[in-house]
């Protein structure tokens, strides 16, 4: 069952990490190349599609993530706390970023910035599991 759950979770890592990496790294720049209605067709287009997916892997990350820990971890690993720490608050987090955004009204500098932290922020969590029993 072990085995199970960390390929679920990893495949949902994998899912959410690339989504995000798309939205930062390749639909941000292909926005700022067209004039702002179209860039915004665009984001619509390809970002809602990719949200509604998200969404239900995002569920599924957390769930897989909370009984791995839950199950089967060492919890006297103080990295493995602060990763499950930033990887749900990442994770939850992302349900609400479109809220965010709009209470904010946020302008396109600020949503740069803002997808550019979050993607380091998911690369830090992953850099931390790989040292979870190292400290």
């Amino acid at each position: 069952m072990y085995e199970f759950l960390k390929a679920i979770h990893i495949v949902c890592i994998i899912l959410f990490m690339g989504t995000v990496f798309f939205r930062t790294f390749v639909i941000l720049k292909i926005i700022s190349v067209f004039p702002k209605e179209e860039g915004n067709k665009i984001q619509q287009a390809m970002g809602s599609k990719a949200r509604g997916i998200i969404k239900i892997n995002n569920l599924i990350l957390i769930i897989s993530g909370l009984l791995l820990f839950f199950l089967y971890a060492n919890n006297s690993s103080i990295i493995l706390h602060i990763k499950v720490l930033l990887g749900l608050v990442l994770v939850i987090g992302f349900y609400f970023v479109p809220l965010l955004f709009t209470k904010l009204d946020a302008n396109a500098r600020f949503k740069t910035i803002f997808h550019y932290l979050f993607f380091s922020l998911l690369v830090l969590v992953v850099f931390l599991s790989q040292y979870i029993y190292s400290f």
